[in-house]
Formats: structure tokens, sequence, C-alpha cells
């Protein structure tokens, strides 16, 4: 665990109200600044016990962390958070994770706008997508991210001699232009930037072949 970072959440204490949204929006933002570092994020997010200390200055461990460890070893093979099965079955029994004015079905909608599920069941942060929505109404600052995102994956692709690290920036790669495409799909005729140029054309020019 020498390169693993550990982020905790408590929900015992008065931040707990809608505590697995706001902790998923942070990694949101937190992923996004990493991203615009040129620093690739994988990890994994659970919800259970764990020892965090009486002033939340640790020693840190539990059977979370054990959880969490475990899963992004064996499962997280991509540049992404993925969460564990149990916090959304856990989103529909514990109140705490849930902002108190929101219904079950009203908070897993907020959450769909931030997660996505994979071919394999597997939940993750949408972070391309969803940081179309963090960067509103700034439509603009989000294609600076997509063109930053774009440039990373061209960089370091062409680099890598390494099948494993391959394989993860062609993730990045197929995952990048099916966000591209859904939002080109979804863009008004003829809708204009705020310098006047065609948002379809600036799209296509992110597309990375």
């Amino acid at each position: 665990m020498s390169d693993a970072i550990v982020r905790v959440r408590t929900i015992d204490t008065q931040y707990y109200i809608g505590a697995l949204y706001w902790e998923l929006l942070d990694l949101l933002h937190i992923q996004i600044d990493c991203l615009n570092a040129d620093i690739l994020v994988r990890g994994a997010m659970t919800v259970g016990y764990m020892h965090v200390g009486t002033n939340l200055d640790g020693p840190i461990f539990g059977p979370a962390l054990v959880q969490a460890y475990e899963m992004e070893g064996s499962e997280v093979i991509y540049p992404r958070i993925v969460v564990h099965e149990d916090v959304l079955a856990r989103l529909r029994e514990d109140e705490r994770l849930r902002r108190e004015e929101h219904t079950v079905e009203e908070e897993e909608e907020y959450l769909s706008h931030i997660l996505v599920e994979d071919e394999a069941g597997l939940h993750y942060i949408d972070y391309l997508r969803a940081s179309s929505i963090a960067f509103e109404p700034d439509f603009e600052d989000w294609l600076a991210f997509l063109v930053e995102h774009k440039q990373l994956i061209e960089t370091r692709l062409p680099q890598a001699v390494n099948s494993s690290v391959r394989r993860k920036l062609n993730w990045m790669k197929i995952y990048h232009n099916r966000v591209v495409q859904e939002t080109l799909t979804k863009l008004q005729p003829d809708a204009r930037l705020e310098d006047g140029q065609l948002a379809e054309g600036v799209l296509e020019d992110l597309r990375i072949t």
C-alpha cells in the first residue's frame, strides 16, 4: 500500500447528510484536478467500518479499507474510480447516505449523473460526462478539459511500451470518443461557442483517431 492514498468520510457526525453524493462529487473534482495535472487515478470506493482515530488523525485501518484495497487490486484495471456494489445497496438501507429531503429514487437519479455502469456491472465515476455538469454553465471550460484529456492520451499512447499501460490508455481513448459522440448527438443545430465557432466542428476535432 506504499503508493495508496486513503480518503475517509465519516457518516456518524454532523457531516453525514447526503454523505454518498457529496463524497462522489468531491472525488469527481479530485479526479478532474489530477487529470489536469497529468495524473491518472485508479481507485475503489466502499462503505463500512473504519478506525480513523478520535480526532480523525489515525491510524486508519478496518474492513472497509481492506475491501477497497482488494477491489482496487483485482477489479479496477483502468484509470477510474469504481464504486463497490455494497455502497449502492446501502443507499437504500441507510438514510444517512442520502440527503434528508430526497427519496431513494430521487437520490439515485442524482447519482446517475455522476456514475455509470460498465458492461461487467461495475459502477464508476463517469468523470468526463459528469465534468460537463461540474463546469456548467461554462461549456468552453469543459471543452478545454476535453482538450487536455485528449492531449494526455495522444502524448502517452505512442510512448506506451508496456501492454498493461497501453490497454489502460486505449480504454481512456474509447471512453473519450464515446463522450464526444454522445455530446455531438445532443447539440442543437448550428450551436456556436462564444467566439462564434460551430460547436460541432470543435467537438469533431476532439476525437482521438
